[in-house]
């Protein structure tokens, strides 16, 4: 059986690279996001990329979340903190996989108590510029890389 993905944040770069990463696999991807063009694009990107794509753009947050297994929250902390408490029931017993950037600073612990019947994994994406190698997965380059340092 398929896993649903939702990625919050997937009009954002480090959300659009995680979900050309994952259409591919065996996931249903569920695209969210505050701008809608960017998305409808993102779509049809991956329909090219993958012409097997199963993904679709929702509007809700708390729907895809419901529907989700796991839920990428790919945004900046401050939209972060008003959205967990839209999805903070729906996301119980889920795993969320918070996504920043090397220099970001989040407040993990804050967001554990936020989430405390979900699994919170917090992730750094490593630029691949700085790599010593580009990381190849069944014969591709990998365009991101998440490093999970944190698990709680």
């Amino acid at each position: 059986m398929k896993k649903t993905i939702a990625i919050i944040g997937a009009d954002d770069k480090m959300g659009t690279a995680v979900a050309k990463e994952l259409v591919t696999g065996p996931y249903h991807l569920l695209l969210l996001g505050s701008n809608v063009t960017c998305l409808g694009q993102l779509l049809n990107e991956l329909q090219m990329i993958f012409p097997g794509t199963d993904a679709e753009v929702l509007h809700c947050f708390v729907d895809a979340s419901w529907e989700a297994d796991i839920i990428i929250l790919a945004t900046a902390f401050a939209v972060e903190d008003s959205l967990i408490a839209r999805i903070r029931e729906v996301a119980t017993g889920k795993t969320v996989i918070v996504l920043v950037n090397d220099d970001e600073e989040l407040a993990i612990g804050q967001l554990t108590e936020r989430l405390s019947y979900s699994k919170v994994i917090r992730a750094v994406s490593a630029p691949l510029k700085e790599a010593p190698y580009i990381p190849v997965i069944d014969g591709k380059p990998v365009r991101v890389f998440i490093e999970m340092i944190d698990e709680y």
